[in-house]
């Protein structure tokens, strides 16, 4: 194909697209009416931090419903193309305005986070509804004093209040030993032998009277 055959068949294309915006407008238009009719009567747009609601009759979202004006760009942009003498084809920079998403109230509450519109105010649970926050689990073990005073809930939940004090439990062979007895341990090397161990075991207790672990 040589290139003067290229571009008439681009020009071609053009006209085709360009006759097929009516077709276009018109299925829109019949999707919005059949969306309204079946009870979707909301609209939920992205907003610049979170979604915003609103209802189908607000002003601010009336551009959005219009669809030959969504289209009005695209269209003008065809046409001043195909009215140019010597046309190169190329991709074509504007596109229809997008279509409205709709919701029925009920799926609008089950979303994780919206914004009621300021404009037309549509009647919904919460006028501002904010994703949960998540919390971070702490693993028990590495509770200690600087987490008294806070608030602790379960993985499933349930609200345990303040943290009042932390308990070490340690269980040994020869009893358990908690941090009520105020106690403190010291870890046996493993090069000590057996001779040394019980030489150290009779310094310690000669040395202070020591609890006797329960």
């Amino acid at each position: 194909m040589s290139k003067s055959e290229s571009h008439i068949e681009a020009r071609a294309e053009l006209r085709s697209e360009l006759a097929a915006i009516p077709t276009r407008i018109q299925a829109e238009l019949t999707y919005i009416d059949e969306k309204i009719a079946d009870g979707c009567n909301l609209i939920v747009n992205d907003g610049e931090k979170t979604l915003i609601v609103h209802e189908v009759t607000c002003t601010a979202i009336a551009r959005q419903l219009d669809r030959a004006s969504a289209w009005r760009w695209v269209r003008e942009e065809i046409e001043i193309e195909l009215a140019k003498e010597h046309f190169v084809p190329h991709f074509m920079n504007e596109v229809p305005g997008k279509m409205p998403s709709f919701f029925r109230r009920e799926e609008v509450e089950r979303l994780s986070e919206y914004r009621a519109c300021g404009t037309c105010q549509p009647m919904l649970a919460q006028r501002e509804k904010k994703r949960p926050r998540h919390i971070p689990s702490t693993r028990l073990g590495s509770l200690g004093e600087q987490h008294v005073g806070r608030e602790f809930v379960t993985a499933e939940g349930y609200l345990l209040g303040k943290l009042r004090v932390v308990r070490v439990v340690a269980e040994f062979e020869g009893g358990t030993v908690t941090s009520d007895d105020d106690a403190s341990v010291s870890m046996v090397p493993l090069d000590i032998d057996s001779g040394m161990l019980q030489a150290m075991i009779r310094e310690r207790a000669a040395g202070r009277v020591t609890r006797t672990p329960r």
